[in-house]
This record gives C-alpha cells, sequence and structure tokens, in this order.
C-alpha cells in the first residue's frame, strides 16, 4: 500500500514540476524506505541513486537532505553485505550533518551509530566503540541519561564489547539500557524486545541456560505483538531459542522453532543472503542433532551453496559450512570424501589465517588462531579413531597438516619484527604489499554486492595484486624469501632435514569424537559424528624413526587423564628434597613416573630399536615434562640409555637456519644483578663497540598488573657472579676471545637498558638471574631455590586456555613470564618512561636477537609459559624465538642456586671443549651432575639434574 502511493505521489509531482524537481527526493527517500523494509535493496538503491542525481543538478550537495539520503543508502548497502561503500555512505552524511549543525548536534549520532555498526561487523572494534561513547555523549548532552534513544546508544556499545569478549563491560551497557526502557516502554515495544534479547545473548555467554531462555520468550513475544509473527526481527529470536535449545538436547523443540524461522525467510529475496545460509545451517545441525544425518547434509548443501555465490570460495563461512558437511559424511561413513573436505578446509583457514594476521597486532591475531576454521581435529580423529588403521600415506597426510598449522603466529611475528632489521626492502614495494593486502582482506570480510559476479571478479582482481606485489617484496628480499620458504615447508622437507640417527615425534592435542548408545532412533553416537561434537581432548603422537622409515602414530587416550599424570608428576619432580625422605620421595616420584611413561613414553620407546637422538614437539601439559627424567628399561631413567632430547616449538624447528653473522663472536653474560638499585638512578652507557641493534631495542612492553607479584622482593645471588666468570672462561679457551668480545653485566650494569643496547650483536647470550613465570592467576610459588624469588603458577603448564580464550589473556601471557634485572625491587618507584628491572617476554621479543646462536637462560620457570594451541608456549623460549635467537637452554622449574652453577659449567665443556651438540650437551651436563650425586651418596630424584632442557635448532 505504501509502495503504491508513493509511486503515485511521484507520478504526479512529477507531471507537474517536472522529474528533476527537488520536491521529489523526499518521496523518493520515502519510498526505499518501503523497499529497504520489503528486502527489495536493489530497487531501493535504484530509488536513492535518482534523489542523489535531483540534489546534485540542483546543486545542493551539501543540503543536510543530502545527508539523510546517503544515510538510507547506506543502510541498504549496509543489508547488502556492502560494507566498504556503506561506511562511505556514512561517512558522507556525517560530513554533512557535522558542516550545517555542529559537532554536538543530535543529528550526528544517527551517522555515527552506522559506521559503529560496520566497523563492528569488520572486526575494528576499537573503532566501533568510539563511534557509539561519541554518539552517547551527545545523546546524553541533549536529551539526559533517561532517554530512549540514549538506551539505544548504550546498547550499541554492549554489543560491541560482547563481539570482543568483554562480558562485564557488555552486561553493565546493556542493563544500562535495559532499565531505562523499562521505565518509559511498554512491555511490548521492539526496543526493550531488542534489550530482552541482549540480555538473553550475555546470559547463554555466562552459561546460564534459564536466564537466556527467559529472556529470549519475553523478546520473542514482544517482537510478535509489536512486528507480526513474520519480521525478520521475530526469525532472529526463533533462531537464538533453537540454538540454546538444541545445546540442551531439545531438540525437538527447537526443530519446531528453526522450522517456523526458516519459514519467515523463505520466498523472500533474503534467502539468498549469506544470514539465510547460516540459519539453513542450524537447521541441519539440528536434524543432525536428532541423528537424522542424510537430512542434515542436504541442508548443509544448501547453506554452502547459498554462501559460495554470496561469498565466494575461499570465505570462512563457507569453510565453516564445509567442516559440517564432512562431520555429516564422516556419521554416513564416508570417510574418504570427509577426509578431503577436512584437508580443503584446513588449508582454507590456515590461509585466511595468515592473511589476515599480517594486518592484527598479535593479541589479536592468536585469539583469531584459537577460533578460525580448521579441519585438524576432525582429520586426526579419521586417523586415530575410525575403524581402520590408516595406511602410512594417510598418516603422513595428516602429520602434514599439524606441521602446517603449528607456530603460524610466532613466525609471523618473527617476520614482522625482523622485516626493519633485514636486507633492504624498496618501501613503495612494502606499501604496496600491504595495501593489496588490505583491498583483499576487506573483500572477502565486506562479501558481495548484488552482483555476485561483479564481486568475484573484484576478489579475483585482488587476488592478482596480492600475488605479484608479493612476488615483487620477496625480489628484494632475500632473507623474507626464505622465510617464507621455511613457513610453508611440510612433513616431506622434515623427512630431509632429519638426521639418520634420530627419531621425531609429534604429540598433538585434539577434540576427539564423542561415542555413546545404542538404539537406531537415538543414535548418539551417529549424532555427535553428525554434528562433530566432542565429549573431550585426547592426545595423539606421531613418531618418524629416521628419515627413510614410514612414520607411525599412536592414540594415547584422554588428554585429562593424561595432564593428571603429568600435573601428578611434577608434584612429585619440581621440589628438593628434603633429609631423610630420600627413600620415600624417591618412591614416589618412580610410581608416578611409570604412570606418566606407561601412556606417553612405552608406546614409542619400543618402536625407537637403537636410536637414541630425539626432537619432541609437545602439545599442552607435555611442555612441562622432562622425558630425560623418564624411566628406563634397564636403568632408573631414560637418560642413562644414551637418550638425548631437543624440544621443539614446532616441527619445521628441525630444519637447518643460520644466524645473522655478527660483527664479532661477543659472549654477554648477565648475573648477581642488583635488585635494589634505584631505577631513577641513570643506567651506565652501552659499550660504544656494541651500539644498539636495530629499530626495536628500546620498546618497552606493558607493565603487569598483579597485586601479589607487586609485593615480591629478590635477594641477590653471589653465586650467579662466578658461574658466569667460570663458563665465560670455557667459552674464552676455545674462542680465542679478545679485548670487548667476552662483557659480564652484573650489579648495577645488569639492568634493562643496558641489556637492551648489549645483547644486540652478541653471539652467545647466558642470563643468570631470577626467572618467573606467573601464569594467568599470579599465582606465586616458593622462594626457596634458585629462584629465585620463585614465581609460578602451579600446575604449569597445564591444559591449553579454552576455546575462546581472550585476546587480554594472550597479551598477559607475554607480560606475566620474564626475567628479573637491577632495579626490579623499586619497580614501583619507576616511572612511565624509566625502565623498572622487569625484563618481560613482550620485551625480549622485541629485541633483535638474529645473530644469538645460543641462548642460555640460568634462572628458573623460563622454560614455561601458558600453552596456546597450535603455538606452543607463550612465554620466554616463545619471545627470544621471535626475537631471532637460534637455540635456548631454558628451565621447567626452580632449582638451586649451587647446582645450577655445576650444571652450567658441565654444559659449557660439552659443547665448547668437546664440541658436541646442543642436546648432546645437555645430555651429558644432566648425567655428570647425576654422577657426581650418586658418587657422593646423596640422591639422584630428578629435582636436582633434570630441570634444564634445550629448545629449537639443535646444531
Amino acid at each position: 500500500m505504501a509502495e503504491s502511493r508513493f509511486r503515485e505521489a511521484l507520478a504526479i509531482l512529477g507531471v507537474g514540476l517536472g522529474a528533476d524537481h527537488p520536491r521529489l527526493v523526499r518521496v523518493r527517500i520515502s519510498l526505499a524506505i518501503a523497499l529497504h523494509g520489503q528486502a527489495r535493496f536493489a530497487e531501493a538503491l535504484e530509488d536513492l541513486a535518482a534523489a542523489l542525481e535531483i540534489d546534485r543538478q540542483a546543486g545542493r550537495a551539501d543540503h543536510p537532505e543530502v545527508g539523510v539520503l546517503q544515510s538510507c543508502r547506506g543502510s541498504t548497502l549496509l543489508a547488502l553485505g556492502r560494507y566498504a561503500e556503506a561506511d562511505q555512505a556514512f561517512e558522507q552524511a556525517l560530513a554533512i550533518f557535522e558542516r550545517n549543525f555542529g559537532p554536538d548536534d543530535l543529528e550526528l549520532t544517527r551517522p555515527l551509530t552506522s559506521r559503529g555498526s560496520v566497523a563492528t561487523r569488520e572486526g575494528r572494534y576499537a573503532d566501533a566503540i568510539a563511534f557509539h561513547q561519541r554518539a552517547l555523549a551527545i545523546g546524553e548532552a541533549k536529551l539526559g541519561s533517561n532517554h530512549p534513544l540514549v538506551a539505544q546508544f548504550l546498547n550499541n556499545i554492549a554489543g560491541v564489547y560482547w563481539n570482543l569478549g568483554a562480558l562485564d563491560d557488555a552486561q553493565r551497557y546493556a542493563e544500562r539500557a535495559h532499565a531505562i526502557r523499562e521505565a518509559l516502554l511498554p512491555p511490548t515495544h521492539p526496543e526493550l524486545a531488542q534489550s530482552y534479547r541482549s540480555l538473553g545473548i550475555l546470559a547463554e555467554e555466562r552459561h546460564d541456560q534459564t536466564a537466556a531462555e527467559a529472556q529470549y520468550r519475553k523478546a520473542l513475544a514482544a517482537y510478535e505483538a509489536s512486528s507480526g509473527p513474520n519480521h525478520p526481527d521475530v526469525a532472529i529470536v526463533l533462531w537464538r531459542l533453537a540454538g540454546l535449545l538444541r545445546d540442551q538436547e531439545r531438540v525437538d523443540e527447537a526443530l519446531a522453532f528453526a522450522a517456523r524461522a526458516l519459514a519467515i525467510g523463505e520466498g523472500t529475496p533474503l534467502q539468498q543472503h549469506s544470514d539465510f545460509a547460516t540459519n539453513v545451517e542450524i537447521y541441519g545441525t539440528l536434524l543432525a542433532q536428532d541423528g537424522d544425518c542424510d537430512a542434515a547434509l542436504a541442508q548443509y548443501d544448501r547453506a554452502r551453496a547459498i554462501q559460495a555465490a554470496a561469498l565466494g570460495e575461499g570465505h570462512p563461512l563457507v569453510a565453516h559450512t564445509d567442516l559440517m558437511r564432512a562431520s555429516a559424511l564422516t556419521a554416513l561413513g564416508r570417510n574418504s570424501e570427509a577426509r578431503a573436505l577436512a584437508l580443503a578446509v584446513e588449508q582454507a583457514g590456515r590461509e585466511h589465517l595468515l592473511l589476515t594476521a599480517r594486518a592484527m597486532p598479535e593479541e589479536l591475531a592468536l585469539d583469531y588462531q584459537s577460533t578460525r576454521e580448521s579441519g585438524l581435529d576432525l582429520l586426526l580423529q579419521l586417523s586415530a579413531e575410525s575403524d581402520t588403521e590408516p595406511s602410512p600415506e594417510e598418516i603422513a597426510e595428516a602429520w602434514n597438516a599439524v606441521v602446517l598449522s603449528r607456530g603460524l603466529i610466532s613466525e609471523e611475528m618473527a617476520r614482522r619484527h625482523r622485516a626493519y632489521n633485514s636486507d633492504p626492502i624498496d618501501d613503495g614495494a612494502r606499501h604496496a604489499h600491504a595495501r593489496a593486502v588490505e583491498r583483499y582482506v576487506r573483500l572477502l570480510v565486506e562479501g558481495p554486492s548484488d552482483d555476485p559476479a561483479s564481486f568475484r571478479a573484484a576478489l579475483d582482481s585482488a587476488r592478482v595484486e596480492r600475488d605479484r606485489s608479493e612476488r615483487a617484496l620477496l625480489d628484494g628480499s632475500p632473507s623474507l624469501r626464505a622465510e617464507i620458504q621455511r613457513a610453508r615447508a611440510g612433513f616431506t622437507e622434515l623427512l630431509a632435514a632429519l638426521p639418520r640417527d634420530a627419531a621425531l615425534v609429534s604429540f598433538v592435542r585434539y577434540d576427539g569424537l564423542a561415542e555413546s548408545g545404542d538404539t537406531p532412533r537415538d543414535d548418539r553416537a551417529t549424532a555427535a559424528a553428525c554434528t562433530g561434537k566432542s565429549d573431550g581432548q585426547r592426545y595423539l603422537a606421531f613418531l618418524q624413526v629416521g628419515p627413510n622409515a614410514p612414520p607411525l602414530q599412536f592414540a594415547l587416550g584422554s588428554a585429562a587423564e593424561i595432564d593428571l599424570l603429568v600435573e601428578r608428576w611434577r608434584a612429585e619432580t619440581i621440589h628438593p628434597v628434603a633429609r631423610g625422605t630420600e627413600v620415600a620421595r624417591e618412591a614416589a616420584y618412580a610410581r608416578a613416573a611409570a604412570d606418566l611413561a606407561a601412556r606417553i613414553w612405552v608406546p614409542i620407546r619400543t618402536q625407537l630399536g637403537t636410536t637414541r637422538r630425539l626432537f619432541i614437539v609437545p602439545d599442552g601439559s607435555l611442555h612441562g615434562l622432562a622425558f630425560a627424567a623418564l624411566p628406563g628399561v634397564t636403568t632408573p631413567f631414560a637418560i642413562e640409555e644414551g637418550f638425548s632430547f631437543q624440544s621443539l616449538n614446532a616441527e619445521r624447528d628441525l630444519l637447518p637456519t643460520e644466524a645473522r653473522p655478527a660483527a664479532r663472536a661477543r659472549f654477554l653474560a648477565l648475573a648477581d644483578p642488583d635488585y635494589d638499585l634505584d631505577p631513577r638512578r641513570r643506567a651506565p652507557a652501552a659499550s660504544p663497540e656494541f651500539p644498539s641493534g636495530g629499530a626495536f631495542s628500546l620498546f618497552r612492553g606493558e607493565r603487569a598488573h598483579c597485586p601479589e607479584f607487586e609485593r615480591v622482593r629478590w635477594d641477590r645471588l653471589p653465586q650467579t657472579r662466578r658461574e658466569v666468570e667460570e663458563v665465560s672462561a670455557i667459552w674464552k679457551e676455545t674462542h680465542e676471545a679478545g679485548p670487548h668480545q667476552v662483557e659480564i653485566l652484573s650489579g648495577s650494569r645488569a639492568s634493562e637498558a643496558v641489556f637492551k643496547a648489549e645483547a644486540p650483536g652478541s653471539v652467545f647470550l647466558h642470563l643468570a638471574t631470577h626467572g618467573f613465570f606467573l601464569g594467568a592467576d599470579c599465582a606465586i610459588g616458593s622462594d626457596d631455590q634458585r629462584g629465585i624469588g620463585g614465581l609460578v603458577g602451579e600446575p604449569a603448564p597445564a591444559a591449553p586456555p579454552a576455546p575462546g580464550a581472550s585476546a587480554s589473556e594472550s597479551a598477559r601471557s607475554l607480560q606475566l613470564a620474564g626475567l628479573v634485572l637491577a632495579g626490579a625491587n623499586h619497580r614501583a618507584d619507576a616511572g612511565p618512561e624509566v625502565e623498572d628491572g622487569i625484563l618481560s617476554a613482550e620485551e625480549i621479543a622485541a629485541l633483535d636477537l638474529r645473530t644469538v646462536q645460543l641462548a642460555v637462560l640460568s634462572a628458573c620457570d623460563t622454560g614455561l609459559g601458558q600453552p596456546r594451541p597450535g603455538e606452543g608456549l607463550l612465554g620466554l623460549r616463545r619471545a627470544l624465538q621471535i626475537a631471532g635467537a637460534q637455540s635456548v637452554v631454558m628451565s621447567l622449574w626452580s632449582i638451586e642456586d649451587t647446582a645450577t652453577r655445576a650444571w652450567m659449567e658441565h654444559l659449557y665443556r660439552a659443547r665448547f671443549t668437546q664440541e658436541r651438540d646442543i642436546p648432546a650437551s645437555v645430555a651429558a651436563a644432566s648425567l655428570a651432575i647425576l654422577a657426581d650425586r650418586r658418587a657422593a651418596g646423596r640422591t639422584d630424584h630428578p629435582f636436582y639434574w633434570a630441570a634444564f632442557l634445550a629448545s629449537g635448532n639443535w646444531r
């Protein structure tokens, strides 16, 4: 009815005033709004374009009416998923309103709110909050704090915080919005319905399903009363209810809601939209949960066809639907098809991660890495849990996917940090590549216009330009080209790098397939497989003995059980043995070690034959395990049977790398810092022979805010001075060191500023001081060991964070691990521009340490960190790897000052005097301490000799 009236008005005015009269503009805007309400977006855009042309010809380009036109145009483009064009239209509207009304007029809140919506959809959350906060400030200033429009602004901010995972902030704003609306609006008002929906979403996020359902039902009733039973807002709430009930396994109720929601969109232009495809997929998951995998697969296929047409083949939503299709194929026994699809999903998700990570800060990249689409879990399920034994080719295929998925963000951050200190790269080439990547990513995020063919052509063009600009960039940088090539290395390249007398062991933690149920109608195992549902995480181990044998795999079972065994092993390992308790402690340790070894070590050891050199890629809690201390067959410990162990953060660490040539072979040692140094005193200047090593050497990370940590004070470590004198003497004997080639920083010179200036350009680093890893809970351990003032979160390291762990947790893990340097006891007195004596992992990662062949962290807990799926540990070892250090020797727990000094002397003699490789040198040092303790009649408990391990380049 409204449409016909508006068209009739256009015809009458056109005859009386002419088709280009400005009075027609308002009618065309009204008609466009009516068409928009019917989801006839292309027609709405045509009318808005005609209205804009009228204003242009009338010379009214800066008229407020044009601002209204651009706002309407932006809303229509937003509905079509054309985010960049929509944002541009809203930006133009905002500028017109500012010029006409000033910066604080209420009229500005509409385009500000709209720009916030676009920014939220594109993941530009900081921009979104800024737009919405400005709208809120204007609204409160003009309308007061209790107006319905102010409530809308508050609700918008809550939505952004919800997207960020900041649930407390989201709840605060949503409740403020709801309180205003509840006081002013009738119970069936659509804005109050929106508040009910927002509070329901937040309750669901907090796993309060009862509260969430109550809020959703209120929202549904309000929307039905205000907008009718077939409005799109009604469908949105129906889908929320369907998903909530699905999670509670109330499948019949959920199916009813989903079917009704689906019917609202059927037969309308919305059924070709990607949002509709998502709803089709949800309906498929409900059918799958009901055990009807054939019907579910049909819905997944339909959803995928809509998404591929609307978004293109490379979009993450398409990959997500493909993963659901693969799960259904698995449940139907079509494993070969499922495996191929899982591999394709994993490749698509990996490529999208690598692409988007280039434009993200590290914490956001890590957050996205943990939530990106991955076919890896399903691929590992098919490899480890299917009824048929996988072939060597299938094992290699699954392992190759694991190899390619590990350490992606670490490598990207390392490339990014080193880009400013490597080969000279033309700024024009660098910026051209950045622009090409940004354009390609933006197109992927935006999705298509109303012309899918044009969108795909634009995406193909952007992809070609991205590849061309990358080739130009790599042509100008041999080192960057080598790093890119290394990042793409897979299982085949690893075989070529594996020594003939060595074995590679890779552990991987994955979501296992749920199993239960008997009856055909309620076949829960089939339903679980069809939905990809997991009943918990499991460990799988891959083994390659020498480069020519076929690869093997071992399904190790429940990760929860193994993590408990590791926790028990660490509890029996990481504390000193009190006098009189030696026999009991050794027996308790032997039992814990035997139980753990039976699950994760014995199956592997039986396949090794005579191979004794092992490279191990741990995962999850296994990062905190010293394999050398597990039991041998004929000896108390595996290390006594000739085994040496090198830890790798990712399998690609096995590939040969070369350190950047240093001007001189310099040994830099740091020991016995003056922790009581007043940080406000100026630190001694850096040695003029070795100036600062690059753009990042003065980087300061954020300081950790942890109340328990702030109270800790550290005692001096006088033994560390003797330690560095002894090991530097060994180094001098074998390196013909000249003046300034051995530098020892101690006392006041063992400070952050001096270390940051001196470390770049060194070949060997030996850092003997307190070390710490707090973990996410800031827990403080004991201080009776070399520590070392001992800070550690127990048990450490544990399982990876739950899916969806926030980016702020990732960032904190880089701040809550580090080394303690001069002035640390007065860190509270340090101003914002003064080093505080705490050298965090974040600060270390920003240094240029590409000349460092070996970094020895003679401090406690330096091998610990926060496990991150696919990325290893976030902590000191990863920080040094990003900074460019080739190899790291580090500790898994706090050990005594004197014992550390003795162990380090043996390490350096094995490495430099006997010229052993790094893992063999570590093994020699541990065996020497073990023999010395037995000869002296003291306990051989692993606490005293097994804390240190090597990671990185073994050569």
